[in-house]
Formats: structure tokens, C-alpha cells, sequence
């Protein structure tokens, strides 16, 4: 498996996951090296626009990945925390 879909892997993984804990969209999708990969948004909670509103925003910069290694981690450990902890829903 190349290092550079390891992470779309784990993205996809979470695609899955987030049925009933997130709404998902496909915000667009980059083309790059013939393949397409996509931009998805999780998003919690309720739609009103007048509540608070976090946003955290990995990618890639040159062979750097961490940032997307850390939302990844971040939403993973969200996911399964979900699981157990019901003060979180």
C-alpha cells in the first residue's frame, strides 16, 4: 500500500463511522496524479448557524502529513469515545 493512501484509507474508515454521530459532505474533490481524492466535512451537533462553531483543518504541505495525521487521530479517538461515553452525545 503507498504511503500516500494510508491516510485516505483512514479517512474513508471514517466516513463509515460517522453514521449516526456526524453528518458527512463531500465538499469537492482534488484531482492529482490521476486519481481523485475527496474533501470531507464532519460536521456535530446542531445546524444552527447562531451556535458556536469549531473548525479543524488538516492537509498536506509538501511531504509533511502531520496535520492530517492529527485531525485523523482526533476524530478517531472522537468516534470511539462516542461509543461509551454518554455524556459526549
Amino acid at each position: 500500500m503507498a504511503a500516500s493512501f494510508v491516510e485516505l484509507f483512514r479517512l474513508e474508515d471514517l466516513v463509515k463511522r460517522a453514521q449516526g454521530i456526524s453528518r458527512v459532505q463531500t465538499l469537492a474533490t482534488v484531482k492529482f496524479s490521476n486519481n481523485e481524492f475527496p474533501i470531507y466535512s464532519f460536521s456535530f451537533g446542531p445546524e444552527d448557524p447562531s451556535k458556536a462553531t469549531l473548525g479543524l483543518i488538516g492537509g498536506v504541505h509538501g511531504l509533511e502529513r502531520v496535520g492530517t495525521h492529527l485531525i485523523l487521530s482526533y476524530l478517531e479517538g472522537l468516534f470511539e469515545q462516542w461509543r461509551w461515553d454518554d455524556e459526549l452525545v
